[in-house]
């Protein structure tokens, strides 16, 4: 932990195990870097520990594995990731499972792309979250010997018929940026009717879609977009809706 200032944690080759808090202090950022095809980011706390990559006064948060980001904790028994700031989450393959989904306690921008599945939930009922555009931290200190994130938009899963899920435990979800699913792969939105009612809006003329899989947006409250009729299409996919 820091009290102030950024936290930056990088492998050229070689995964990283998350066991306790990783805390940034007031506006401090998180930089998590595992490169490497075979390298992942692991959130496996210790036993009767917390495990919490987190900034305590809205930093940005960032997670880069060149494999998988997982978890070893079941849905609803932990928090991965926390701030009131963006969250930027990419991996080459899987981003969490249906079983241990990445659970984010807050924020207020999330992009995120996966070469597999990505798997991620939203806990809380007070805050809401806006799917859109999220600038990458690109420290001097590590752009000299590891890759990085590029800047991102929307959630999107990029190979393997990836299949993208987030659902909520309350507040909205405001769409900005694309959400798409690859090949076959189904979308799966969905907020509960909590706290801040749970409305989705699709937005900024914000397309969720998948090339043949199903798509589904599942509401707590309202479902609603800005854009006028004729102007923009919200949901697409050659499968159901």
């Amino acid at each position: 932990a820091v009290t102030s200032g950024k936290i930056a944690i990088a492998t050229q080759g070689g995964s990283i195990t998350v066991t306790r808090n990783v805390t940034a202090g007031g506006t401090g950022t998180v930089d998590l870097r595992a490169n490497g095809t075979t390298s992942d980011i692991a959130i496996n706390p210790a036993t009767s520990q917390t495990a919490t990559v987190q900034s305590t006064g809205g930093g940005t948060l960032q997670l880069y594995a060149g494999q998988s980001i997982t978890t070893s904790t079941a849905n609803g028994t932990g928090t991965e990731l926390e701030t009131t700031g963006n969250l930027l989450l990419q991996t080459g393959s899987p981003l969490g499972s249906d079983a241990n989904r990445i659970e984010i306690a807050s924020a207020a921008k999330l992009a995120g792309t996966a070469g597999n599945t990505l798997f991620l939930r939203k806990l809380g009922t007070a805050s809401d979250l806006e799917i859109g555009s999220v600038s990458a931290l690109n420290f001097n200190g590590l752009t000299t010997f590891v890759t990085g994130p590029s800047d991102l938009s929307g959630l999107t899963t990029t190979a393997n018929n990836g299949n993208v899920t987030l659902t909520t435990q309350g507040g909205d979800v405001t769409i900005t940026q694309a959400v798409t699913a690859h090949g076959s792969g189904y979308v799966d939105l969905r907020t509960a009717n909590a706290g801040n009612l749970g409305d989705i809006a699709i937005n900024n003329g914000a397309t969720v879609s998948s090339t043949s899989g199903t798509v589904q947006v599942i509401a707590g409250n309202t479902l609603t977009t800005d854009s006028a009729s004729g102007t923009t299409t919200e949901l697409a996919t050659t499968g159901n809706v």
